[in-house]
């Protein structure tokens, strides 16, 4: 970076930054979605590796496949928001994170990958892929 943010930027960035949870009621464009993909791309991982996997939820039925897996605090956001982003990842997006058949040493992205608990199996029909 060649050059510093400004004052206002980092007091907007880190001093007036707030979660939202409510929503205005009014569609994100496709073109604003691309731009903000364009710009979450680029962003520094670990070793470069890119492991992000954005998902953009916009209509209802993803929506509604989505729900079930929600807590519950979570649900009327989601069900408010025009636009709901699953941020994801994945190990086997780069060389780097895969550990050698042959190493008896941890991964350098061993650290990233907690023991996550297991999904709960969806049991509605809303959120299975349809037939």
């Amino acid at each position: 970076m060649s050059q510093a943010l400004d004052n206002a930027a980092l007091e907007q960035i880190f001093l007036k930054a707030r979660t939202v949870h409510a929503f205005k009621p009014e569609p994100v464009s496709d073109e604003t979605l691309h731009k903000l993909y364009d710009l979450l791309k680029w962003g520094p991982t670990a070793f470069n590796a890119q492991p992000a996997r954005f998902v953009f939820i916009k209509s209802a039925e993803a929506r509604a496949r989505l729900i079930p897996a929600l807590s519950p605090g979570n649900v009327a956001q989601v069900n408010s928001a025009p636009v709901t982003v699953i941020v994801a990842m994945t190990a086997s997006s780069s060389s780097t994170c895969r550990p050698s058949s042959r190493s008896t040493t941890p991964s350098p992205c061993s650290w990233a990958m907690p023991p996550w608990p297991k999904p709960r199996p969806c049991a509605t029909a809303a959120c299975r892929a349809p037939t």
